[in-house]
């Protein structure tokens, strides 16, 4: 009960963004977790290319837990906001 059976630091499978740690998968049996920090990626131009890459990447590793029968818990920083309001931090931009 709440046992984590296997972690994995590297689970969207492509090197340039697994390394950089944005993505934790841990794996309780029925159910998985990916606990991330998405790219802020604000704008246009490579920011938000490297966002939408690896939300791209992030899509195809649930995916793929899915199709394995698993649950999928999705958690942490998504850096997603729909207006200025929604940001905590305002005077940051």
């Amino acid at each position: 009960s709440g046992t984590v059976l296997s972690a994995d630091s590297r689970p969207l499978g492509v090197e340039e963004m697994d390394r950089q740690g944005r993505c934790i998968l841990t794996n309780h049996g029925s159910f998985v977790v990916f606990n991330v920090y998405i790219p802020l990626g604000s704008g246009s131009g490579e920011g938000l290319t490297t966002k939408l890459n690896f939300l791209r990447a992030l899509k195809n590793a649930i995916e793929g837990q899915k199709f394995k029968g698993k649950k999928v818990i999705l958690v942490g920083d998504l850096n997603i906001a729909h207006t200025v309001k929604d940001r905590h931090w305002t005077f940051r931009n």
